[in-house]
């Protein structure tokens, strides 16, 4: 099947290179190595927007998400910071940024 390719697109990041390949596997989030300015800018995902601006984004161009940011642990965060907070005023607001707040 032959991908379709944006017309008038001089490649990756216009400097000539090709899109990457398709991969068989997803490899780690670049976010968790990413610098401090990386991560401020949102310059981490840049790669990846480069790519689906160049073809349609497959399955494995996505990273993998962090253990630390899955449904499970943000779940379990969250209902804890609740249960803690319950009786102030706005819980799910409080519980929701104090689940959080760490991440930024």
């Amino acid at each position: 099947m032959a991908r379709a390719v944006r017309p008038g697109f001089k490649g990756y990041l216009r400097k000539g290179r090709p899109a990457p390949e398709i991969s068989d596997t997803q490899a780690p989030s670049p976010e968790e190595n990413a610098s401090f300015w990386s991560r401020l800018v949102f310059a981490w995902p840049i790669p990846l927007l480069a790519v689906g601006f160049c073809r349609p984004l497959e399955c494995n161009d996505i990273s993998l998400i962090p253990e630390s940011r899955s449904a499970d642990k943000t779940v379990q965060k969250v209902v804890h910071e609740f249960r803690n907070g319950v009786r102030q005023k706005y819980p799910l607001a409080r519980a929701l940024y104090a689940s959080s707040k760490a991440d930024f």
